[in-house]
């Protein structure tokens, strides 16, 4: 269903660098060049200065009242349900002020969702990683705002090369193919392999019992930091028999992050030694990495190719940082032992999904889990 988007109370993050190649910006004046033009201020007085680093200008926003303060945009944008977008923008504020990226859907007055992330000003011009949002329906409207909250003294906050940048639905064609039939490894930028979005189409034979051949390993594998744009699709292959691994099909650690991929895995027979445990997804370490639209299997029909020890979308600290911000977007996955489980992690788990399951249970959230991420999911037992 399309709508039309008011974006009146985003709020956006302090930050530097510029958009994200072949993303364009919906913001017809990010960087102030037609001073205040599409901007209004929020508990504050605005101007525009000379400078900044994107053209020639950029806005600072002076406190007036109340305990957070900025500007905000209210662009027209024809968005879909479960579109992606996301937004930057480059702050400059006192050393040590909150100033945050948050972006707002409402419906009627009332807030549907809302994503914001904040970070302390260094004191000099300052780029953090987009945040992503994806609209959960047709029929609302969106906001962004760049703010910083309020101390006792010297309450500015400069922004500039403000961006938001809106995905279009479904899988984009891929920039890079890569056809494998051994495990496949990203330790780095995914750019290194070509141009993004990379796809790896895996026929990968199934393991002996001392092999350690997980189908895709993303170890320390970074995207292009845009949370509106896929970075990899996945075409694993797997028969539950000779063809496929019987490891992971996807395992992810070491600091891994600024992720978005989409696509399929399955796997090979299971196994015979039970040291060995199959799952479609095991994140050990990583941030700010979504799977969507991801699938496995088919959990309406009970058919699956992942045995699932430790579960189809597993998230579990083992190594690196604590996964955080590790989340399965319209996920549709069936295994036969259990699905989603959420273990020591931050933020993380799934939203709008399917996870089937034969054995143990759908979906389990350990005590470990901080603020766990478990929004609309649906579990199916067969």
């Amino acid at each position: 269903m399309r709508f039309r988007r008011l974006l009146p109370a985003l709020v956006l993050l302090a930050a530097l660098a510029s958009p994200a190649a072949g993303s364009a910006n919906e913001l017809p004046n990010g960087s102030f060049e037609n001073r205040l033009q599409t901007w209004a201020p929020m508990s504050s007085a605005l101007n525009v200065r000379a400078g900044g680093v994107h053209g020639s200008r950029y806005a600072r926003a002076l406190l007036r009242s109340g305990s957070a303060f900025g500007l905000f945009t209210a662009p027209s944008l024809d968005l879909d349900a479960g579109q992606s977008i996301s937004a930057r923008a480059s702050v400059r504020a006192v050393r040590g002020k909150q100033v945050c990226v948050r972006i707002r859907e409402r419906r009627a007055g009332k807030l549907v969702a809302q994503a914001v992330r904040c970070v302390a000003s260094t004191g000099s011009w300052q780029r953090p990683p987009a945040l992503g949002y994806t609209v959960r329906r047709g029929d609302s409207t969106l906001a962004l705002a760049v703010f910083a909250r309020r101390t006792r003294t010297l309450n500015w906050v400069d922004v500039d090369n403000v961006v938001l940048n809106a995905a279009p639905l479904g899988t984009p064609a891929a920039g890079t193919v890569i056809a494998t039939n051994r495990p496949w490894n990203c330790t780095g930028p995914l750019s290194s392999f070509g141009t993004l979005p990379i796809k790896v189409v895996s026929t990968i034979a199934n393991a002996g019992a001392n092999d350690n051949d997980n189908a895709v390993s993303l170890r320390g594998c970074s995207g292009d930091g845009d949370p509106a744009t896929i970075d990899l699709i996945l075409d694993i292959r797997g028969n539950r028999g000779a063809v496929g691994t019987s490891y992971d099909a996807v395992r992810i650690g070491q600091n891994a992050h600024d992720l978005v991929v989409t696509g399929n895995a399955e796997c090979g027979a299971r196994s015979s030694n039970p040291s060995i445990h199959q799952d479609i997804v095991q994140a050990l370490s990583g941030n700010r990495i979504e799977f969507r639209d991801f699938t496995s299997g088919n959990p309406e029909t009970g058919q699956w190719t992942c045995w699932g020890a430790g579960g189809g979308w597993y998230i579990t600290w083992a190594n690196a940082g604590i996964p955080t911000d590790l989340i399965c977007l319209r996920c549709k996955l069936a295994t036969f032992n259990q699905n989603l489980r959420v273990g020591e992690s931050l933020r993380s788990g799934a939203r709008d999904s399917v996870f089937g399951f034969s054995r143990s249970y759908g979906i389990f959230i350990e005590n470990a889990a901080r603020e766990p991420v478990n929004v609309n999911n649906r579990v199916i037992e067969y």
